[in-house]
């Protein structure tokens, strides 16, 4: 089943990939199509090269060519670079006091995101080497600020912390350097604090079902979830797998299934393929010779250099004990006897077959046009076919590489190549390079190494020039190989009073079968392998009652098994320590950094009470402890029968208020005060005596802890039995939310009863809680039970508005505003101030301020259109002079005239100029035009300032740009009904005129008497029954106005526009 790795944690772990090899059980084995290896960028450009022939196993085409082929081994100018060695730096770290690691406060949560995986570097550090820790936490979509990893010395509980050195998305890198001997030993870790959103957050291993351990220059066992390989540098499908003891690779759905299936496995042959069994066995290849003689630079013959370098290697692995050593060669002639290159490569992958080898090292030097290349590089196989000789390889060759540039060297990393036709027997690409590819064929981990350049000057002084330099560089990779296998110089102890090998080969059935009775490798595998996974070796020593027995022992070395055995032979079995027949631990410890929790903890009743801390810590006090201290207590567990750390706090008052939520300060409180001061720690399940003052302030009048909590479900969900908590919510969010915290105090109520309240608070809720406490109650204010707004405002910055607004009709009558402002009262005025009176809302039944405007023409000329002047003008005079603004005023058609012929002469000078087209009519000019206007409307008693007015809307001044032209004399559009009609000609100026006014009296009343001959071509006998009378009023001269539905025009508002965009116009001149 394949996985998909976010590209944020592929990231974080290439980091460390890149920093070292992770040699563990279990990995991810990259699918790709083929892997290809790279130079450095800025090597790219100027590196000439060539392929190895000598190490590839092909043919020369010439000699010439075989001797000027070993350029930069392996690169090629247009790969893509892998060597992240430059850019991937290490962080310093500074190791936190245990002081430090107990102030874990309140601010520190348990964890809400699952922890997915954790990946350790190594489960053995050298002093001055470094540990890197990542782990991955969460949904991809979680964004990890910052963290912490918690972790303690098992022999002595000593608490340490390491530092986040990189995050990436929901993933982090932990790194730690152990500088000196001082920090030897076995180390468990802890727990995981990681920050997100300014939060720090906690995540116990142990709760995650996870043992894992490290040692520093100790040995031990530890099991991680997965090993990260770094042959590619994008992202890539990942299929997690897991192999047998013959290196069989089997696909699993997902790293815990791998995890299982690896153990099984494990479990069944006893031996780990990522070591060697018994005595193990290197062969030395020093790479070419006098025959096929490599490169040469600077007057380096590289076969020399190899030859010389193999030599001191093999002189210093031999100072280790359980190490053999062979070399294809030890002069300068061909391992083969001569002969093709081809045959030379297969002859020393056959000498290392022959010998047994469990590695096999090909030692080389490099050379590149480019003098600027320069560094150490190895080269390990792939993972196809014998997949475990990657890993081997993989990890051997970094302990190499971390050796020779600690010596200075540029490191360009460990690097795998596939060959480009080759294929393995099972049809996977082969390995680039000949001996790397034979050796796997026949089951052995080859590497070659690539010491430095030849071609480089700097490279060439300090480490080729002299045998010194060549020293340095051979024990650099006995070293490297002697840290991979856990070799060591000191001579062997004498483990006869732990170790019997007949004893021990028939109580292990995969022993016996793999080693028969072969003592030493027997021994060498109990040594290398036994003792730390707690086999027991002879039957007078068990180390699991050793360690059960002796507290002394567990708290100088923990769960480091190995140490018991060499205890018992250093020192136990003279003192006469018993080493058999317990099997339960004695005298658990309670101590840790000094602090005795006796009074919080009992070891049985931990260990007995939680079954998933008995999976991780049966048998292992010192562990158990320290989860106790590190996460028990911040999770709030129950580690002793007589102290329940919820009773405690629901108990005690002072101590919520003191420490809220910081669960490990109530532990802390008991053992240092409370138990002395016979404070009660159990029994007590409900909250008693909640708080009511929060920052020196009593809210007990308007809240009620337990009326508050029953109240709102979702406080309920947060703050049960968090009084201290509940009542911070109260006063910081739930006042200014308006959440009734008592039944005797509802601020809605509070607030729609009290105007003053309201003048004074507006919609500061929280405000009227406080009122109330410090006032309120004492003035026996009602706080409940009032639903309606009491009183509403009337008055907005010192003006009253109760002429022309009523809260309760301006609220109802407009939902726009009902929702926006909820029934607040001053915000509803303040509304209606700032922009209701200049929108013509109506705010009161009393009060209309169209009908104001229309019903008065002063005011229309006084104001125009700015409706807010007209609201106060009521306000200050209209309402008192008895004004009518709530019913219309109309103005009616047939009164005395309301203007003068000067007016409309000045008026219309002032819109237009008098048509030529009237020069020779009966109304040369405007003057004898509005005089006709002015004696044939008083004549007939309608208004002349209406019928000039409307003779000026419907010609538009004389202009007649519509249906009707100048020449038929009609100047109120009489006749045209629709757009395909003219309307009605009149013979001159003057019957026109008279046309129009005698049409207006005619729609004004009832049956009219004419002073005039009727010229009016629409007046009929019809039109006297049934229309006449009808439009009595300017306003009604538009259809839609008119209640009869009857009228002059259908335009809307027609009358008004008369009255308002023409008639005021004209009172003005």
């Amino acid at each position: 089943m394949k996985k998909k790795w976010s590209r944020k944690a592929a990231l974080l772990l290439a980091a460390v990939t890149i920093l070292t090899s992770l040699p563990t059980e279990y990995l991810y084995a990259a699918q790709t199509q083929e892997t290809q290896d790279t130079v450095t960028p800025e090597e790219q450009s100027n590196e000439e090269t060539v392929v190895d022939t000598a190490l590839t196993g092909q043919e020369s085409v010439t000699d010439t060519e075989q001797e000027t082929t070993e350029t930069v081994e392996g690169t090629t100018a247009t790969e893509e670079t892998t060597d992240g060695t430059e850019t991937a730096g290490k962080s310093e770290i500074e190791t936190q006091s245990a002081d430090a690691q107990d102030a874990v406060t309140a601010d520190v949560l348990a964890a809400e995101d699952l922890l997915n995986y954790l990946v350790l570097d190594n489960a053995y550090i050298a002093v001055g080497g470094t540990q890197n820790v990542v782990a991955n936490i969460g949904n991809e979509d979680l964004a990890i600020s910052g963290g912490r990893l918690l972790y303690h010395r098992v022999s002595d509980g000593a608490a340490y912390e390491m530092a986040a050195t990189e995050t990436d998305g929901n993933g982090l890198r932990f790194s730690e350097t152990f500088a000196d001997e001082s920090r030897t030993g076995e180390y468990a870790l802890d727990a995981i604090i990681y920050e997100k959103d300014g939060q720090e957050y906690q995540i116990c291993l142990s709760d995650a079902g996870m043992d894992v351990r490290f040692g520093v220059n100790t040995e031990v066992e530890t099991n991680p979830d997965a090993e990260v390989v770094d042959e590619a540098t994008t992202d890539v499908d990942m299929d997690v797998v897991s192999f047998d003891e013959n290196g069989n690779q089997t696909s699993e759905d997902s790293i815990a299934d791998a995890i299982t299936t690896q153990k099984a496995e494990t479990a069944e042959s006893g031996i780990s393929t990522a070591r060697y069994n018994g005595n193990v066995v290197v062969v030395l290849d020093p790479g070419h010779d006098g025959t096929h003689g490599g490169s040469s630079a600077n007057g380096f013959v590289e076969a020399q250099l190899n030859l010389k370098i193999a030599q001191y290697c093999k002189a210093e692995l031999e100072e280790y004990y359980g190490v053999t050593v062979y070399m294809t060669r030890d002069s300068a002639s061909c391992p083969n006897g001569g002969g093709n290159n081809k045959s030379c490569l297969q002859r020393r992958a056959d000498i290392a077959r022959d010998m047994g080898a469990n590695l096999f090292v090909s030692l080389h030097n490099n050379y590149s046009s480019a003098s600027s290349a320069s560094g150490a590089e190895i080269w390990y196989p792939n993972q196809n076919y014998n997949p475990w000789t990657s890993q081997v390889g993989g990890s051997a060759a970094s302990k190499i590489l971390e050796q020779l540039t600690s010596l200075g060297l540029h490191n360009r990393g460990t690097q795998i190549r596939n060959a480009n036709e080759d294929k393995y027997p099972d049809g996977s690409a082969a390995d680039y390079y000949a001996v790397i590819r034979h050796c796997k064929e026949y089951g052995i981990p080859g590497i070659i190494v690539e010491h430095a350049f030849m071609s480089n000057s700097s490279d060439a002084a300090n480490f080729l020039s002299n045998d010194e330099g060549l020293k340095k560089l051979g024990v650099a990779d006995a070293t490297g190989i002697a840290q991979y296998y856990g070799l060591k110089k000191e001579t062997p102890a004498d483990y006869s009073a732990v170790f019997d090998a007949a004893y021990y080969a028939d109580r292990y059935p995969d022993l016996k079968a793999a080693y028969g009775g072969d003592e030493s490798a027997l021994l060498q595998h109990f040594i290398q392998y036994g003792m730390a996974e707690g086999r027991q070796g002879s039957s007078q020593f068990d180390v699991y009652s050793y360690k059960n027995l002796y507290p002394d022992l567990r708290a100088a070395f923990g769960n480091n098994l190995k140490s018991y055995y060499m205890h018992y032979i250093s020192s136990g079995k003279a003192e006469g320590r018993k080493a058999t027949g317990v099997n339960t631990l004695q005298n658990p410890i309670t101590t840790y950094n000094g602090i005795d929790y006796s009074a919080v903890y009992d070891y049985n009743y931990y260990l007995k009470k939680y079954s998933d801390l008995a999976k991780i810590y049966t048998n292992d006090d010192i562990g158990l402890l320290a989860h106790f201290v590190n996460c028990g207590m911040g999770e709030g567990r129950q580690a002793k029968d007589s102290f329940d750390v919820s009773s405690y706090r629901n108990q005690y008052q002072d101590l919520r208020i003191a420490f809220g939520n910081n669960l490990k300060s109530y532990y802390m409180h008991y053992i240092s005060n409370g138990k002395a001061e016979g404070r009660k720690a159990t029994g007590v399940s409900k909250l008693q005596n909640p708080v009511t003052v929060y920052q020196g302030v009593d809210y007990s009048a308007v809240y009620n802890y337990s009326y508050y909590l029953k109240k709102y479900k979702d406080l309920a969900k947060i703050y049960t039995n968090d009084d201290v908590g509940l009542l911070a919510h109260f006063v910081v969010s739930g006042m200014t939310e308006g959440r009734q915290g008592k039944d005797s105090f509802d601020v809605i109520s509070y607030r729609n009863q009290y105007q003053d309240l309201r003048l004074a608070f507006g919609k500061d809720l929280r405000s009227y809680y406080v009122h109330y406490m410090n006032s309120g109650k004492k003035e026996g204010r009602i706080a409940t039970g009032v639903k309606t707004l009491q009183n509403p405002v009337t008055t907005y910055n010192g003006t009253n508005y109760s002429a022309v607004y009523d809260y309760s009709y301006y609220n109802s009558k407009y939902s726009d505003l009902k929702s926006a402002f909820k029934g607040d009262d001053i915000d509803l005025l303040a509304h209606f101030v700032n922009n209701g009176m200049s929108e013509g809302r109506q705010a009161s039944k009393k009060f209309n301020v169209q009908v104001y405007k229309n019903n008065y023409t002063d005011l229309q000329q006084a104001f125009g259109n700015d409706l807010k002047l007209y609201y106060m003008h009521y306000i200050q005079n209209g309402k008192a002079e008895g004004r009518i603004a709530e019913s219309q005023i109309y103005h009616s058609v047939i009164t005395k005239s309301t203007t003068t012929v000067n007016q409309m002469v000045n008026y219309y000078n002032a819109k237009a100029s008098y048509p030529a087209y009237y020069a020779a009519t009966d109304a040369p000019d405007i003057r004898t035009f509005c005089q006709i206007y002015y004696d044939e409307a008083t004549k007939e008693g309608v208004d002349p300032a209406l019928a000039f007015t409307q003779s000026m809307k419907e010609t538009g001044f004389l202009k007649f740009t519509g249906q009707v032209k100048i020449e038929q004399f009609n100047f109120a559009g009489m006749g045209v009904t629709d757009a395909s009609t003219n309307g009605d000609s009149y013979q001159n100026v003057r019957e026109g005129i008279r046309a129009h006014v005698q049409h207006l009296k005619a729609y004004a009343v009832k049956n009219p008497a004419f002073a005039n001959p009727v010229v009016d071509k629409r007046y009929s006998s019809w039109f006297a029954a049934n229309r006449s009378g009808t439009a009595p009023y300017i306003e009604w001269l538009g259809i839609s106005e008119n209640p009869s539905g009857f009228g002059w025009a259908t335009e809307k508002g027609y009358g008004y526009s008369i009255l308002n965009d023409y008639m005021n116009q004209l009172y003005k001149y």
